[in-house]
């Protein structure tokens, strides 16, 4: 078949198909950047995603780099190929490199307990009670006489509200909370505008850490729980189940194979005006194995004070996961098995969490803001509400000294709750948390009994007492020093200057 410009001079021919295929890609581009555009609200968003869209048209035309496109990270993990990921009760924990154990018993161990929420404040509040320790255990540790942070008290929270809440006002119930309960600290500085999606969901976390250290608060674990969590054991069981792992391992679910992305849903987005703006197909870094886990975890001071200080290999990839799309399933697990902590891991959160149908499954009902990629087919899916039918399951009655299921799976928490339409859920675990808090304290109270007699009458609750019993949260190494947060977070685009702490 011949061509219809074959008879045409070889100029002419030229100047066509230059005509005719720049408005054809004219077209094409302009098309695509309007359905980008239509999407924005804001002209800091617009001139964002435009840039970010000519960035990659114009590295194809210009047969230059893409974004990322260049060796940018290098593995730390100690031996690559050798790190190990741990299963409950599979023996895989003896796989793990040898490293110092650093052990607390259950009464020595200190948490932070950081809470995202984005809803349901009250909920939270909730959710803090029902994880603070009894007034008993707490009448036993000294008011502070310095205006300093009381080393004794055993958990601390930090509360970051979704920034899109806007200003939160001063009778708030749950600052109302926080003001009259001393271990209780919300944010009312560097909160984030958290996107379905976005990096924003692990900047919020980062920056509630962040917060804890500044309050120099005293802890050995971070438990990153959201607002709709709550427990599934006593603030007890809570510190002897984690008790029996060292201090330095950290406790997260992550996918023991690496994930390699299909190209066609592996995309670079930019997060702005609360939402997720696909601009192009992304590249994948090289040497850094991506992978797939838990934004809900357990981890030590030691690996949280690495998150959001190492410029080696955190700052490099967090500008990297920035852009891509859900990255608090891969931001966490990504840094810990790429981290010199890459063999301080046990591959658990105690955390019990079933999700709901894919987002294009429902139909009508379907939250678009969660399908964003080319194939409408491919959208995301929240969890679902934990029912009655599962407390059993979490919680067993007939056995309520242990939380855990059948095939010997302890589960500490679990989500999602929501304070109305699981209230009667939440009455049926807080009786159930409340009869074991009872038993707790009739076995604390026997072996009370048990220890004054042998030791004639001396307990740590007489007037001139300094027993270990009070003292024995007493600050470990570096713990009561104050570590500044480095430039590292302001070289990720992270604005600290203007958080006010």
């Amino acid at each position: 078949m011949s061509s219809p410009n074959e008879h045409l001079p070889k100029e002419n021919v030229r100047a066509h198909l230059l005509k005719d295929t720049t408005a054809r890609l004219y077209h094409h581009s302009a098309g695509r950047l309007a359905v980008i555009l239509n999407n924005t609200q804001s002209a800091a968003c617009a001139e964002e995603v435009t840039l970010a869209y000519e960035a990659f048209l114009t590295a194809h035309m210009t047969e230059t780099l893409l974004p990322f496109e260049s060796p940018f990270v290098q593995n730390q993990c100690p031996m690559p190929g050798r790190s190990s990921t741990a299963s409950p009760g599979d023996g895989a924990e003896n796989n793990i490199l040898a490293i110092p154990e650093i052990f607390k018993t259950a009464e020595d161990l200190r948490l932070l307990y950081v809470i995202t929420a984005h809803r349901d404040l009250e909920q939270v509040v909730r959710l803090i009670e029902a994880l603070q320790d009894d007034p008993e255990d707490r009448s036993i540790c000294p008011p502070s006489t310095t205006g300093t942070i009381n080393s004794c008290v055993r958990s601390h929270f930090v509360v970051h509200v979704d920034g899109k809440l806007g200003p939160l006002p001063d009778d708030l119930p749950l600052l109302t909370y926080a003001s009259k309960t001393p271990n209780v600290y919300v944010m009312r500085e560097g909160r984030v505008n958290v996107s379905w999606g976005g990096f924003s969901v692990v900047q919020a976390t980062l920056n509630a850490i962040s917060y804890g250290f500044y309050l120099n608060l005293p802890f050995d674990r971070v438990i990153n729980l959201s607002g709709a969590t709550y427990p599934m054991a006593t603030p007890r069981q809570i510190r002897s189940t984690l008790a029996q792992h060292p201090v330095n391992v950290q406790l997260m679910f992550i996918d023991p194979t690496a994930n390699v992305p299909n190209p066609r849903v592996w995309h670079y987005f930019v997060e702005c005006d609360n939402q997720m703006h696909r601009i192009a197909r992304f590249g994948i870094p090289r040497g850094v194995p991506l992978r797939t886990g838990s934004q809900w975890f357990v981890i030590s001071r030691d690996f949280a004070h690495y998150l959001l200080t190492d410029e080696k290999f955190v700052g490099p990839y967090t500008a990297y996961a920035q852009h891509i799309l859900i990255p608090d399933e891969n931001f966490f697990a990504t840094v810990l098995k790429s981290s010199p902590y890459c063999h301080h891991h046990y591959n658990t959160n105690y955390l019990h969490l079933t999700f709901d149908v894919w987002e294009d499954e429902k139909g009508t009902a379907a939250d678009q803001s969660k399908c964003l990629q080319p194939d409408p087919r491919i959208c995301g899916r929240s969890p679902l509400l934990v029912g009655m039918e599962k407390i059993e399951h979490l919680i067993p009655s007939s056995s309520p000294s242990l939380p855990g299921n059948s095939r010997n799976e302890t589960f500490l928490f679990a989500r999602k709750f929501d304070s109305q339409a699981s209230a009667a859920v939440l009455e049926e675990v807080d009786r159930r948390l409340a009869l074991q808090r009872t038993l707790e304290r009739e076995e604390a109270a026997v072996a009370a009994a048990a220890a004054l007699k042998e030791k004639g009458g001396d307990t740590c609750r007489s007037k001139d007492s300094s027993s270990t019993a009070c003292s024995s949260s007493s600050l470990s190494d570096g713990m009561g020093v104050g570590i500044g947060i480095t430039s590292v977070l302001r070289d990720r685009g992270i604005a600290l200057e203007s958080i006010q702490w």
